[in-house]
């Protein structure tokens, strides 16, 4: 029996196959895309949290007086709403912008930055009529522009943070061309800094997917025209990070590398940001030829695709010799996967920030919870805010372990990652793991000696486990497993 439940009303699902259709699923993580050690300095608080789910009525169902709450507990300054243009604009001339008012006073109150990501999608105004998604060009610049200002106006000294879109060079999120995209990218820049040039505007929300066999992102052709033609009108490139954290750091520099090309730099912030994901697995390949054969070509339609997911792949999932994909689907396997969860949310944190990456948005708080595979990387199961997962508990514990991090200097030694962080009071704190890959599941323990600044260490564990680890003669020795643990010193006598 599996324990995902799909929905009958489904059209405006995520098409959650994408990113696998144009990138190469990475059979096993590795060390390939990393170098073997980095020292990287933090300048913002990295942590954050998306609400992030669309349409904007979605958030609505839920009691959002409680959401502040969670931003505290968990220790995130930060979060990304998406609204769309349909949302506070469901007939021309008619504004709805009231259960934004209510989360974005909430939010203020509770010192959390917020990113609105604007996106150009209507049943009236664009040019393909949707209610949710993809996002496509205005059919009257003006009224676009109307729009844009009344909100930047509405929330000036609210809102620092603007988006236009989300994951352009994918045709469900955007039916039109380059050259309609950077029109819009520009004019939208240009109406936010009027209005409040102290505002930033982060560009895109790239898929982050990779292109293994070209060693460049999806649609590589629309990205790089992208990046060339806007320079000068966004603040922030944003790229989302999902499947293989062994290739965030190339996945990054390539992004980086092209700026320069061009002449510019930005800084890089991840809106998305979730795990596990089950498209690092090779066997899934097969999964998604059988979804597209159902939903993608000779007519059929995502709700076929979705229907042969539940009746045809979700069985052949639990039947097969995949236990890493059962994680994900089969009731049985639901600890562990929970488990994995959790590991997941600080490795994928400390991956992000080595290659570069400012501020990391996890995805997400919550999620309708029928998603196959973005759901279940929320932080609270559905919609059910006090439904907390382990991984809940995992970010609250690694923002209070890391919060004012300053420096982090990673190495590979022996398979196990070794992170040395320093904080703002310039205390250490180290975070290690052994490296494994989706199909490793009985690795031995590795054994590693770390030289440490201190007399005593105590160490802790996903699950706050806390308990003694001995230093002798500056030198700790302890065994590794898939981790992460988190070392520090102990107290003196």
């Amino acid at each position: 029996m599996v324990f995902i439940r799909l929905k009958k009303k489904i059209s405006w699902l995520t098409l959650f196959f994408c990113c696998t259709v144009f990138s190469c699923v990475v059979a096993d993580a590795g060390f390939a895309g990393i170098s073997a050690e980095k020292i990287v300095d933090i300048n913002d608080d990295p942590f954050a949290v998306a609400i992030g789910q669309w349409p904007f009525s979605v958030v609505l169902k839920r009691d959002i007086s409680d959401i502040p709450a969670h931003f505290k507990a968990l220790g995130a300054s930060s979060t990304r709403i998406d609204f769309t243009w349909n949302d506070l604009e469901p007939q021309k001339g008619e504004y709805a912008p009231q259960g934004l008012d209510e989360i974005v006073e909430r939010m203020g109150i509770s010192r959390v930055d917020i990113i609105l990501s604007f996106r150009p999608v209507s049943e009236w105004a664009t040019e393909v009529s949707a209610p949710v998604r993809p996002g496509s060009p205005p059919r009257d610049m003006k009224e676009y522009l109307q729009a844009l200002e009344y909100l930047v106006k509405r929330y000036k000294g609210k809102v620092k943070y603007w988006q236009i879109g989300n994951e352009p060079e994918l045709p469900s999120f955007w039916k039109g061309g380059t050259k309609e995209l950077v029109e819009l990218v520009k004019a939208s820049y240009e109406k936010i800094k009027e209005i409040d040039p102290d505002a930033q505007v982060l560009l895109a929300g790239f898929t982050g997917g990779w292109n293994e066999s070209q060693d460049a992102p999806v649609r590589a052709d629309f990205v790089e025209t992208l990046l060339k033609e806007t320079k000068g009108y966004f603040d922030i490139l944003d790229i989302h990070l999902y499947q293989s954290i062994y290739i965030f750091e190339k996945r990054v520099q390539w992004f980086r590398e092209k700026m320069k090309e061009y002449g510019y730099d930005r800084p890089v912030w991840s809106t998305e940001c979730g795990g596990p994901d089950p498209r690092i697995c090779s066997h899934y390949r097969k999964y998604t030829r059988d979804f597209l054969d159902a939903g993608g070509t000779a007519g059929g339609s995502f709700k076929d695709g979705l229907k042969v997911f539940k009746k045809k792949i979700l069985p052949e999932i639990a039947a097969g010799d995949c236990k890493y994909l059962k994680l994900f689907y089969v009731d049985e396997y639901k600890r562990e996967y929970d488990d994995l969860h959790a590991r997941e949310v600080i490795k994928r944190y400390l991956m992000a920030l080595s290659a570069g990456v400012e501020r990391v948005y996890w995805w997400n708080l919550t999620s309708e919870g029928y998603h196959p595979i973005f759901s279940k990387m929320a932080l609270c199961r559905k919609q059910n805010l006090q439904d907390k997962t382990p991984a809940y508990d995992a970010y609250a514990l690694m923002t209070g372990k890391l919060k004012g991090i300053k420096r982090l200097k990673r190495e590979v030694r022996d398979n196990v990652m070794i992170w040395e962080i320093t904080k703002d009071d310039q205390s250490i704190v180290y975070v290690l793991w052994q490296v494994s890959g989706p199909h490793d599941f009985s690795l031995p323990q590795a054994h590693v000696k770390l030289s440490v600044p201190f007399a005593s260490a105590i160490q802790t564990d996903v699950y706050g486990y806390v308990q003694a680890a001995g230093v002798v003669d500056g030198e700790l020795s302890l065994g590794v497993g898939p981790g992460p643990v988190f070392i520090e010193a102990g107290q003196e006598k």
